[in-house]
């Protein structure tokens, strides 16, 4: 194998070494990406802190309903227990009373919406989770097959460099050098192989002259229209 049949097998191998490498990058980022689990438990622990509030509220409501009936109870004991000295503490006491009652009655339904609406976030929040343990086992299901897909991908990658290692002791310096240089101007692609008597890249017509000047010396020629090395296949 010459240096120009070995250097257009190098740029087979560093294509493909392209490609698997930024295969390994996608998903090396695959693997590290939680936004659709992060977000439902984002939104589990919001419904559960929001559970927890309601219940906070509902307790200390209860007990305020608690005292505001206890309260009751001892103003209607007192009304007729007989210990009420005149018609003004009688009025004062039912007035009072009334106040309670309507007090307790609000008080009662602000309970009974909140119940309503913890009932609400719970359901909200049975439904999250289930979605949560769905997603966690399809996401557990597409780690496992991206971690399979990345150890093959390490074999392939590891194999391809070690064949590029062992080619470019092939390959002179200079021409290596050039190579190296105009892949990294021409989008991995350095080499062209003459087709017939057109650039195989650009297809630009190379003139007879040049083309029998180089196959008669068997030297790389500069492309005129896409600058890239042209190499006789």
């Amino acid at each position: 194998m010459n240096d120009y049949e070995s250097l257009i097998e190098l740029q087979a191998i560093d294509l493909s070494l392209d490609k698997q490498e930024s295969l390994a990058e996608e998903i090396l980022t695959e693997l590290a990406d939680r936004t659709a689990l992060d977000q439902l438990e984002f939104k589990q622990l919001a419904v559960e802190n929001e559970l927890s509030t309601l219940a906070q509220k509902q307790g200390r409501l209860q007990l305020e309903l608690n005292e505001t009936k206890d309260r009751i109870s001892s103003l209607t004991e007192r009304m007729y227990a007989g210990t009420l000295r005149n018609e003004k503490e009688l009025k004062s006491v039912q007035e009072e009373i009334t106040f309670l009652e309507g007090v307790y009655k609000e008080k009662e339904e602000t309970v009974l919406e909140l119940m309503l609406k913890a009932e609400s976030y719970s359901s909200l929040g049975l439904s999250i989770t289930e979605k949560l343990m769905i997603a966690t086992g399809k996401a557990q299901e597409r780690q496992d097959s991206l971690q399979t897909q990345k150890h093959d991908l390490e074999i392939t990658i590891a194999t391809q460099r070690a064949q590029r290692d062992k080619l470019v002791k092939n390959i002179t310096k200079t021409l290596l050098d050039s190579y190296t240089q105009l892949r990294t101007k021409k989008g991995g692609i350095a080499v062209s192989q003459l087709s017939r008597d057109m650039c195989g890249v650009c297809r630009i017509v190379i003139p007879s002259s040049e083309l029998q000047q180089m196959k008669r010396s068997k030297e790389w020629r500069k492309c005129s229209g896409c600058g890239r090395m042209i190499v006789a296949g």
